[in-house]
């Protein structure tokens, strides 16, 4: 409600200010402080927004928050990050929190089509591995779990990181030549790497930031990681297991 006040002038007589200073110096004069209820009534709690000024974004932001705080956290989300915050720690000597770790994934200079694949890999939802070996499944696509290259039950580490098919490895090698011809420092693959790319901070010999070649560092690392799981998705959805020639 609206509130407003009104100066008076002391000690003229005006009978709320005069008592005023009474109970002032009454207070002053006591040897113990009285223990005064200090807590707001249930009903003037008052929470929520007005209509007229509530945006859809804000309103979806604060569904969003109170369905959030309903869930629990996905085991494999949870490895997937504390692995990729620790790889940025020991590569690059930066400490990220968690939530800087998600809110850099929707960065606005980031496609919103590669936004949505660190999203997922981060949270490690792709079909592929263990996945295709769930409960009803065909024997055709249980078949999907094993990589045929290697012989092992496929996981994104290994598509991205360690699986011997053709075009892995090309593919890193292609970023590394890029990523000195863009007079950016040379990193092996990493899920600090590739994940934490939003996060990097890169930076002049005299401290200054790099925010272009930080732009162009994450480009480079998920572009690059998302070529790899292309090429295999083709090999083993199109061509059936078969590495290209």
């Amino acid at each position: 409600a609206h509130t407003a006040f009104k100066w008076v002038k002391g000690h003229r007589g005006v009978p709320e200010n005069e008592a005023a200073d009474k109970l002032a110096g009454a207070g002053a004069a006591k040897t113990q402080y009285d223990a005064v209820d200090t807590s707001v009534p249930r009903k003037w709690i008052v929470s929520g927004a007005k209509l007229q000024r509530l945006t859809q974004k804000d309103a979806y932001a604060v569904i969003r928050r109170a369905q959030n705080k309903k869930l629990k956290p996905r085991g494999r989300t949870k490895e997937r990050v504390g692995q990729t915050l620790k790889e940025i720690r020991d590569d690059h000597g930066i400490q990220v929190a968690e939530e800087s770790f998600w809110k850099g994934i929707w960065r606005k200079d980031i496609p919103r089509i590669k936004q949505q694949w660190l999203w997922r890999t981060a949270h490690d939802s792709y079909m592929v591995g263990s996945y295709w070996s769930r409960e009803g499944m065909s024997a055709e696509l249980a078949e999907r779990a094993t990589c045929k290259k290697c012989g092992q039950i496929e996981s994104m580490e290994h598509i991205l990181f360690t699986c011997q098919a053709v075009g892995r490895e090309i593919v890193w090698k292609l970023l590394q030549e890029a990523l000195a011809r863009a007079s950016l420092p040379p990193k092996d693959p990493s899920w600090g790497n590739v994940l934490g790319a939003p996060c990097i901070v890169l930076q002049t010999p005299d401290g200054t930031r790099r925010p272009y070649a930080e732009k162009r560092w994450t480009m480079l690392w998920t572009e690059a990681a998302d070529l790899i799981l292309r090429l295999r998705c083709e090999r083993v959805i199109e061509n059936d297991g078969r590495e290209a020639s």
